[in-house]
């Protein structure tokens, strides 16, 4: 089993005061495809180093499968590292790249040809097993490094950063690659970016860091749809999510009725039990949650930005009285706006987020619909 478990992990470098890791505990599962995400700085790839035995543990335990692994050497841990540069020698063809580790650990010359033979194949380089590093482009560089650590045949996959320097095209061909070769090989690996894209096309599930701590592990759906709290709501999503400032104003049991700004009033379905009236909260709001109006109903606001991405629209309009940009996501048929144009807009209630001022997300009460109450009309989305 190639189960991956850190218990209480920490990381702090001599002759400084300041942990890099705060004690990570985190189980990854035999064959999990597990991604760790964040800005940079977060510890996450510190903490992949420490599982790859190439920084030392400050304390805490780290268990490969069932063995304790925190003094074992790097080339006995059975992990095989893939790193941001391809780290190939320029001298050596592609074959005697992918077969170096095998010889240094004195294979059967048989048993390494038909390894590197064998992930070539997996990897679709064949054709390329005689030439060398120069006469490769990016992507054929980074599926050779891939292909090194294949051979190895370890318990577990470490990726740092691996698409980082290839162009956008190339990195989404090489996801696609990468997740085939996850389905292929059903080994443990772990996927350190600071590219929410990648986490969230890639991962089985997202471990999401900040400041050396974990902030909140789950699916990518469940990470988009339910973050525990503004940091991660905030750092997922593209774009990202709408974060307006309020005050509450009225606490009750069908939700809480938020004070904007500009003393317009939402009353949103969410459990409020634990605030305080006049307590600042943050709403948050995906942009594909909130709507422009094809009827007479809705908030009028004025268009400031178009984002044209593909087929989406996306509209950077300002509510009254408000300094935040608020994010909708136009529907396909909008394409004849243009900068200055007058909408109207409804907010979806039952996809809306609440955090208190130390940042944790409320609970939400199901089935409750949005109104905005301006003292006049009410507008229900």
């Amino acid at each position: 089993m190639s189960r991956v478990t850190l218990r209480n992990l920490q990381k702090t470098y001599e002759g400084t005061n300041t942990a890099t890791l705060h004690g990570v505990d985190l189980t990854i599962e035999h064959g999990e495809f597990m991604v760790f995400v964040g800005p940079s700085g977060c510890g996450k790839t510190t903490l992949m180093r420490m599982i790859a035995g190439l920084e030392d543990i400050t304390a805490g335990d780290l268990y490969i499968g069932d063995q304790l692994s925190n003094d074992i050497p790097p080339a006995k841990r059975g992990v095989a590292m893939v790193f941001q540069s391809y780290a190939l020698y320029p001298h050596l063809s592609v074959f005697e790249n992918m077969a170096f580790g095998l010889r240094l650990s004195q294979q059967p010359e048989r048993d390494i040809k038909e390894r590197v033979n064998w992930a070539a194949e997996v990897l679709q380089i064949t054709h390329l097993l005689d030439r060398k590093p120069k006469a490769l482009s990016g992507g054929q560089r980074q599926r050779v490094a891939i292909g090194r650590a294949i051979v190895r045949q370890p318990k577990v996959f470490l990726f740092d950063e691996p698409l980082s320097n290839l162009d956008a095209s190339l990195r989404v061909q090489m996801r696609v690659e990468l997740s085939k070769l996850h389905r292929k090989l059903k080994t443990t690996m772990i996927y350190v970016t600071h590219d929410q894209v990648e986490a969230m096309t890639l991962g089985d599930r997202i471990c999401v860091f900040n400041q050396g701590r974990i902030e909140q592990i789950g699916t990518p759906l469940e990470l988009y749809d339910r973050p525990r709290n503004l940091f991660v709501a905030s750092f997922l999503g593209s774009p990202k999510m709408n974060l307006l400032s309020s005050t509450v104003d009225t606490v009750h049991a069908s939700g809480v009725t938020l004070r904007l700004p500009d003393n317009t009033l939402f009353k949103v379905p969410l459990d409020g039990q634990k605030l305080k009236l006049g307590q600042q909260v943050t709403l948050g709001l995906r942009p594909e949650h909130v709507h422009e109006c094809t009827t007479g109903k809705g908030i009028e606001v004025r268009v400031d930005l178009l984002e044209h991405v593909g087929d989406a629209l996306f509209a950077y309009v300002q509510l009254p009285g408000m300094k935040e940009f608020l994010i909708v996501k136009l529907a396909p048929e909008a394409h004849h706006h243009r900068v200055g144009d007058k909408i109207k807009i409804e907010l979806n209630t039952r996809c809306c987020h609440l955090f208190d001022r130390e940042g944790r997300a409320l609970p939400p009460l199901p089935g409750s619909a949005w109104h905005v109450d301006d003292g006049k009309k009410n507008v229900a989305a």
